[in-house]
């Protein structure tokens, strides 16, 4: 096992961690801008629910093809600037949105370059994260960096709808963000450049991080829990204002309520992972997040559709998202994987699902007349993933012997 994860003072690891939860909350805000938008971007190009959510598809394809190959190229040649280079693209997409976005080709191209940008920032955040933190503390450290997705994830759905509004444009909101994401990736760089593990860590390009069964396996159960939680997350602003009656800013700033429970739900599983092992306190919150998603469409009232949400986004792959991590680099550690490689095939396959999950949901909803069939099918796969935990090694008590 390398020492220089420990080599690190502890204000470093604390500026690392928090800088690597700045860029999540950019990463989160600008990637969800649209969802509580879809309405009002389907009724300018007149577009069916299945076109509005290839908007997102567009995104996560893209998102997704970067996973791997900025891992190991980051792994490689320095995970530090693989983020300033690639956030920088993010910024510019912002710009193409809220400048040029006026054909629905042309939204789709800016949405694809948005997702190739910000699809360096998974394994780029946790590889550092997991270089620099000591094992030990993987969980709590995973903990923060995740709060940033919620915190991002909650701003983004809450301004979207009222900027939009008050510019009298879907598009302005995208100008709005740009700045302050350009700005975070120089930020970002600036505190990880002279990190240890950021730069260059490998004489080549490994392939053995396919090879970790394990790995594999939690990968394909992390794809089942992003699944359920995209498609709620892309659908449900859609699903307020269009089955339940809802406006457009009371849908977003309804499903941001996902996103804040989320906060108190990563800090709480993360350090219970270190301590008590990663396995069955997966699988009890795979289990119970699939039971929320499927209660939020019996829900009849406000309150009970925020406590549906709220209950949810406590256990939602956001919420899982430090113990997976931990537990994934806990996996890499045992097998010697390089750190970006590993949280790069992770994502991948996870994230994967999120570019299924909008136009299928969206499909559904075509073939049906409703947008709950594609709640059920989220709710399956978070069941299907509990059930694939099982079969991963657990590696609490492995590492505590390799120490």
């Amino acid at each position: 096992m390398r020492d220089n994860i420990f080599l690190s003072s502890n204000r470093r690891i604390i500026l690392t961690v928090l800088s690597m939860s700045l860029g999540w909350v950019f990463i989160y805000l600008d990637r969800v801008l649209i969802f509580p938008l879809l309405p009002v971007i389907g009724e300018e190009f007149g577009l069916s629910d299945t076109y509005k959510g290839l908007i997102a598809s567009s995104y996560f394809f893209f998102y997704v093809l970067m996973q791997i190959p900025t891992g190991i190229i980051g792994d490689k040649y320095g995970l530090s600037k693989v983020i300033f280079v690639m956030y920088l693209i993010v910024g510019i997409s912002l710009i193409g949105i809220g400048v040029l976005s006026y054909s629905y080709l042309l939204l789709l191209l800016f949405a694809g370059l948005h997702g190739f940008g910000a699809g360096a920032y998974y394994p780029a955040s946790y590889g550092i994260t997991i270089n620099v933190v000591p094992v030990d503390k993987r969980g709590v450290a995973s903990a923060v960096v995740t709060t940033g997705m919620a915190l991002g994830l909650a701003i983004g759905l809450s301004i979207s709808g009222p900027l939009a509004l008050l510019f009298g444009s879907w598009r302005d909101p995208f100008l709005v963000v740009a700045f302050p994401t350009i700005v975070s990736a120089i930020l970002i760089y600036f505190v990880t450049k002279n990190v240890p593990g950021t730069g260059s860590t490998s004489s080549g390009i490994s392939l053995e991080v396919f090879k970790n069964r394990d790995l594999l396996l939690l990968s394909i159960a992390a794809f089942c829990s992003l699944y359920g939680y995209w498609v709620l997350i892309s659908w449900a602003p859609t699903y307020f204002v269009e089955q339940r009656g809802y406006d457009l800013s009371g849908a977003g700033q309804l499903t941001a309520i996902v996103a804040l429970a989320s906060v108190p739900g990563a800090l709480l599983w993360g350090p219970i992972s270190d301590k008590l092992g990663r396995k069955y306190l997966s699988a009890a919150l795979l289990i119970g997040a699939g039971i929320a998603i499927g209660s939020i469409s019996m829900a009849s009232s406000t309150m009970q559709v925020s406590a549906a949400l709220g209950f949810y986004g406590s256990l939602s792959a956001l919420a899982w998202n430090p113990v997976l991590v931990a537990w994934a680099g806990d996996l890499a550690t045992l097998k010697g994987d390089g750190s970006g490689a590993a949280m790069g095939l992770l994502n991948a396959f996870a994230v994967g699902s999120s570019f299924i999950g909008p136009t299928l949901t969206g499909m559904i909803s075509d073939l049906t007349g409703s947008l709950e069939s594609g709640f059920y099918m989220g709710s399956i796969s978070l069941f299907v993933g509990a059930i694939l935990v099982m079969f991963v090694r657990e590696t609490k008590q492995k590492l505590q012997e390799a120490k």
